[in-house]
C-alpha cells in the first residue's frame, strides 16, 4: 500500500517531466514490493533453444541475405549514452590516491607493485600502444607540455589529469562512444567510426545507403555531430557510402523515482523529488520510432578492428537472413489463418511450426479446441515483434544468457535473463544460472512491423513485472533505485524470440581501458582505416 503523500508542487513538478500520478504510484508500489524473481527451469542449450547452423546452411543464408538486400530497408540501433566511467575507473582511483597522498609515485612504478593492471596500462602508454596517445600529446602540447618529458619525470599525476579531466581529453566524463579505441596508420577511430564500417558492410542497401540510430546524452549532441561529420566525409569521398545518422535522447518521462530506507522518495538539495535514468529499458520508445524493416541492435563497445571484422559481417548476414525467413513464414501464416474454413492439416501445420520452431507455448488442450478458438489463439501468439539473438559460448563474462523460464501465466518461455533477476535465496536457482552454456552479447536483429507493414506499439509486449531494483548509496544513505524491464529482457519478453549460436570472435567488448591492449583491438599498423573495407 502506498502511503506516501506528495504535495501539489511535487505532483506538478513530476507532471512537467512526463510522470502522471498513476505512473508515480506504480513506481512506488514496485519499490515497496521489491524484485519479483524469474523462475528458471533450465539453461538453454544446443538444440534446446539454441540453433547452430552447419556450413551449408550458413552459406545459404548469407547468399540469401545478399539477394534480398535491395528489397529490405535496414538500420542499426546503437545505445551510446554510457559514460566511460568504469572503463577509466582504475585511472580515476589511482589519481585520487595520488591526490590524497595515499600512494607514492615511486611505489606505483615499482616492478613488483601489486596493481599489475595499472603497471600494464602505464607501460603501454609509454610504448605508445594506446590509441588515444596521439590525442593526449596534442592536448598537452596546447599547454606547452610534452608527454615524453612527463614520462622521464614520472609525472603520472599530470598525465592522468590530462587523460581524465576537462583540461585534457576529458575521458573521465565523455561517453564511451567518443573515446579513441583503434589506432590505424592514418587516424585513430572511436566506436562510432567502427559502427559506421559495420553499417556499410551489412546494413546498407544496393545504393550504399545506411542508417545508424544512436541514443546519446543530450549534453554531448555537438560532440557526436562533430564526430560523424568527419566520418561521413571519409565514407562518402573514399568509399562511396552514404551513412545517415540519427540521434535521440532517453525520454525524460522514462526516469524513475527512488526511495530511502524509510520508504520516502529521495529528494535533491532543493527538496524536489529526485529522478534517475530508468536503465536501458527506457530506450524502448526510441527503438519504436524506427521504421526500417530490419533493425540490428548492438552495444557501442562491442567492436573490433576492420581487418578482423569478417566473422562479424558474415554472422550479421546469417542472423539477418534467418530473421527474414522466419518473419516471412509468420506473415504468410497470419494471412492464411483468416482463409482457413475447415479444421485440419493447414491449421495444424501452423500450430506445429509455432510450437516446434518458434518455441511458443500453447494450452495442453489446444488440439481439442474448435477452429475459431484455434485461429484466435494462433493469431494472438503470432502477431508480435520478432527477434533473432546471436549468443556466444559462456566464458564467464558478467551478464545474462538464454534460459527456459516459467512466465506469469505458468507457460514455458525462452528469455534472456540476468543474474539480478533470479531468486538469490534459492541454491537451486543459483545452480541453474551457473550452468548456463551461452551468454548474451547483445547481438540482436529484429522486425517490429506486422504483416500489414504497421509498426507495433512495443509497450504492449513488455512484461512489467521484470523491473529491476538495486541498492545504491547516496551520501551516507542507502536508497532503492528502480529500473524499467531491460531492453532485451522484460521489455521484449512477449516477442517471438529465437537464439542462434555465433562465434566468440564476434564478441569484443571494451569494459576496461586495458581491453584496448588485446589483439582484437590492434589494427594492422601499416594499413589506413579506409583501405581495410
Amino acid at each position: 500500500m502506498n502511503n506516501i503523500k506528495f504535495s501539489k508542487s511535487d505532483i506538478e513538478g513530476l507532471n512537467k517531466k512526463g510522470l502522471d500520478i498513476d505512473e508515480i504510484n506504480s513506481q512506488i508500489g514496485k519499490l515497496n514490493r521489491g524484485n519479483i524473481p524469474v523462475p528458471l527451469i533450465r539453461p538453454a542449450g544446443l538444440d534446446d533453444g539454441v540453433i547452430r547452423f552447419d556450413s551449408d546452411r550458413k552459406e545459404e543464408l548469407a547468399n540469401k541475405f545478399d539477394e534480398i538486400r535491395s528489397k529490405i530497408t535496414f538500420s542499426k540501433f546503437v545505445p551510446a549514452s554510457g559514460a566511460a566511467t568504469r572503463m577509466f575507473g582504475l585511472l580515476s582511483e589511482t589519481l585520487n590516491k595520488i591526490e590524497l597522498g595515499e600512494i607514492e609515485i615511486e611505489d606505483l612504478l615499482k616492478s613488483d607493485h601489486t596493481d599489475i593492471t595499472f603497471t600494464n596500462f602505464f607501460n603501454a602508454l609509454k610504448r605508445h600502444e594506446l590509441p588515444f596517445v596521439g590525442s593526449l600529446e596534442m592536448s598537452l602540447k596546447k599547454n606547452n607540455l610534452d608527454l615524453e618529458t612527463l614520462f622521464i619525470g614520472n609525472n603520472i599525476k599530470t598525465i592522468l589529469e590530462y587523460i581524465l579531466g576537462e583540461k585534457g581529453l576529458n575521458y573521465g566524463s565523455l561517453p564511451k562512444a567518443l573515446i579513441k579505441f583503434h589506432n590505424y596508420a592514418d587516424i585513430s577511430v572511436s566506436p562510432v567510426g567502427e559502427h559506421f564500417v559495420e553499417a556499410a558492410l551489412y546494413a546498407s542497401d544496393r545504393k550504399n545507403n545506411a542508417l545508424i540510430h544512436f541514443t546519446i546524452p543530450e549534453q554531448n549532441l555537438i560532440d557526436f555531430e562533430e564526430e560523424v561529420l568527419v566520418l561521413k566525409e571519409i565514407f562518402s569521398r573514399e568509399k562511396g557510402y552514404r551513412i545517415n545518422t540519427e540521434f535521440s535522447f532517453q525520454m525524460i518521462s522514462t526516469n524513475t523515482i527512488s526511495i530511502d530506507s524509510s520508504g520516502e522518495p529521495v529528494r535533491d538539495k532543493s527538496g524536489n523529488v529526485q529522478l534517475r535514468a530508468g536503465g536501458h529499458g527506457s530506450l524502448l520508445g526510441n527503438l519504436n520510432k524506427l521504421s526500417s524493416d530490419i533493425i540490428y541492435i548492438k552495444n557501442i563497445d562491442n567492436i573490433t578492428t576492420v581487418d578482423r571484422l569478417s566473422d562479424t559481417i558474415e554472422n550479421k548476414k546469417i542472423i539477418g537472413a534467418y530473421l527474414i525467413e522466419i518473419r516471412d513464414k509468420i506473415f504468410n501464416s497470419l494471412r492464411t489463418l483468416p482463409r482457413i474454413i475447415k479444421d485440419g492439416e493447414s491449421i495444424n501445420e501452423i500450430y506445429c511450426y509455432a510450437k516446434d520452431v518458434l518455441n511458443i507455448s500453447f494450452p495442453a488442450e489446444f488440439i481439442e479446441f474448435d477452429l475459431e478458438k484455434k485461429r484466435k489463439i494462433l493469431c494472438e501468439k503470432l502477431n508480435r515483434p520478432v527477434r533473432v539473438c546471436g549468443v556466444v559460448k559462456n566464458m564467464n563474462e558478467p551478464g545474462g544468457g538464454p534460459f527456459w523460464i516459467k512466465n506469469k501465466n505458468d507457460e514455458t518461455s525462452l528469455q534472456i535473463i540476468e543474474k539480478s533477476q533470479i531468486d538469490k535465496t534459492s541454491p537451486e536457482q543459483e545452480e541453474i544460472f551457473t550452468q548456463s552454456s551461452y551468454f548474451n552479447p547483445v547481438d540482436i536483429v529484429c522486425s517490429i512491423k506486422n504483416h500489414r507493414g504497421i509498426i507495433f506499439d512495443l509497450n504492449e509486449f513488455i512484461e512489467e513485472t521484470r523491473y529491476f531494483i538495486s541498492e545504491k548509496s547516496q551520501g551516507n544513505k542507502k536508497t532503492s533505485v528502480l529500473e524499467h524491464p531491460g531492453l532485451w529482457n522484460g521489455s521484449m519478453e512477449k516477442w517471438i524470440s529465437l537464439y542462434v549460436e555465433v562465434p566468440l570472435s564476434t564478441f569484443n567488448p571494451v569494459k576496461y581501458v586495458n581491453d584496448l591492449l588485446k589483439d582484437n583491438h590492434k589494427p594492422s599498423k601499416d594499413k589506413k582505416f579506409s583501405e581495410l573495407f
